[in-house]
């Protein structure tokens, strides 16, 4: 059987860096600083992130291509 999913996002945009709380200016800074990182030979496309934990960790991550 075939079902039809859907979901919705909902976000918050802000108009410049500094309307960001103290920590969500951290997020961003820390995925900033992930992006070297980042391993995109093949697509030329750094991609990196920041999540903040419930127990307030921050956890970063970014791409690695390979050849397959």
């Amino acid at each position: 059987m075939i079902k039809t999913l859907n979901f919705s996002v909902s976000y918050e945009a802000y108009d410049q860096f500094a309307d960001l709380t103290e920590a969500d200016q951290l997020l961003c800074t820390k995925a900033e600083a992930a992006l070297s990182t980042s391993y995109s030979p093949y697509s030329t496309f750094a991609v990196a992130t920041a999540v903040r934990l419930a127990n307030g960790t921050v956890v970063t991550g970014s791409n690695q291509e390979n050849v397959a």
